[in-house]
């Protein structure tokens, strides 16, 4: 939902002409005189479009203000939208004053809070240019029709379209940060947390909505904290990779977690295009389903857990892990269309792949070279669960606390694949 735009009809043609009738009435367009245009407030949703009203006189705080009280929740009503709902706004300053703050936050409104000059990631805009199309075609010849039609062709605007623009916003999120993948990292930076602060965690509603009994609400939540903990450490000790949320699916019964598509396995992640940066994921939306406490409390305590069994069994860790490795019927190491069909986009995937055989001989021809990436793997495995990290030796919650602050830094997240959709 948004704000303002202006329209008319002064639009230039061209047209063809012969000579010396280029002011011939068929050849001109009628202007409505003395401007020609109006400004309108107006504002839509995925339930369709909602109020829309003309702008008298120069806008300020005190008129955008009276304009939400009379048309905005007005449209909220009639939308059917409830409380959950966000608003998105121009970041005018007459719309970012402290008085239309101190208004939204007296209707517990909650503003989307979004970088300026980012007409990609401001849907109505859509509206406004499709809008100003239908409208011309109407030609209207006073300031009268140009109202109306404006407000006629704006009710016509389809559901279905208004909807497609909300469920593609994650998409245009995804674009923006893959715009800027081979920018410097300070940008990088920047742009997810501008990303970041589109998205709230939600995830908390899940239980709440799912499980409507309270104590059958604590029970749920205490088991999906526990599998996010227990999935979290052996993904790590593995070295599981390729966590997007496609990836991560939830058990609707148990609330646990339940991990798909495991290809991705001992480290191979580190050496994808762009590489992975983080043990596991723990994004906002993973920690807002633990409950108030987040990381803290029941999680961190699962996490040493597991670790201290996982230690206390890595004889029998490293002799699984190790028939694994050397099984000739199950390739894990990483190749070149491997790595393209990883991180490439789908539909780009699917319009341009084609099978090569040749890059499917990977390093597993090559005995000797494979037996030094499986002693590398084991290697790497050996020094994990000993508590080695970055040369130094660390007790199992020592390790877990390094482990928490390198899965959730913004600085590592940045750096990942567009699709991992880390601000998730």
């Amino acid at each position: 939902m948004k704000s303002k735009s202006n329209f008319g009809n002064n639009a230039k043609r061209y047209v063809w002409h012969k000579g010396n009738t280029a002011h011939h009435p068929e050849h001109t367009i009628p202007t409505v005189k003395r401007g020609g245009s109006i400004m309108v407030w107006a504002c839509f949703s995925t339930a369709g479009t909602g109020k829309m009203v003309k702008i008298d006189g120069k806008m300020d705080g005190a008129k955008y203000r009276t304009i939400l009280e009379e048309n905005l929740l007005e449209s909220v009503k009639d939308l059917r939208l409830g409380r959950r709902f966000v608003f998105q706004q121009d970041n005018d300053p007459k719309h970012k004053a402290k008085s239309t703050m101190e208004w939204f936050t007296n209707k517990r409104i909650q503003v989307l809070e979004w970088p300026s000059q980012s007409p990609d990631l401001n849907p109505i805009e859509n509206l406004w240019k499709d809008l100003k199309t239908t409208v011309h075609k109407r030609s209207p010849s006073n300031l009268t029709e140009l109202e109306l039609f404006a407000k006629e062709e704006w009710a016509r605007i389809s559901v279905s379209r208004c909807a497609k623009l909300i469920e593609t916003y994650p998409k245009r999120l995804a674009a923006v940060i893959a715009e800027v993948q081979g920018a410097r990292f300070e940008d990088k930076y920047q742009v997810f947390l501008d990303i970041s602060e589109h998205f709230r965690p939600v995830f908390r509603y899940f239980c709440m909505e799912k499980f409507l009994d309270p104590a059958i609400w604590f029970e749920k939540r205490l088991a999906y904290t526990r599998s996010v903990a227990t999935s979290s450490i052996v993904g790590y000790i593995v070295g599981l990779g390729d966590r997007h949320v496609q990836n991560i699916l939830i058990d609707e019964e148990t609330a646990e977690l339940v991990h798909i598509d495991l290809g991705v396995a001992f480290e191979q992640g580190k050496i994808l295009p762009t590489p992975e940066t983080v043990p596991f994921r723990l994004t906002r939306d993973i920690v807002d389903g633990m409950g108030i406490t987040g990381v803290e409390g029941v999680f961190r305590r699962c996490c040493e857990k597991t670790m201290s069994v996982m230690r206390r069994s890595q004889d029998a860790l490293l002799t699984i892990v190790e028939v694994l490795l050397y099984d000739p019927l199950f390739d894990w190491t990483m190749n070149p269309l491997k790595a393209l069909y990883l991180q490439q986009d789908e539909a780009e995937l699917n319009a341009t792949f084609q099978e090569d055989p040749e890059c499917n001989r990977n390093s597993s021809n090559d005995t000797q070279s494979f037996n030094k990436v499986a002693e590398r793997v084991l290697l790497r495995l050996q020094e994990k669960l000993k508590g080695v990290e970055e040369g130094t030796v660390l007790n199992a919650e020592g390790q877990v606390n390094l482990l928490i602050q390198k899965a959730m830094d913004p600085k590592n997240l940045s750096k990942l694949f567009p699709g991992w959709k880390a601000w998730v």
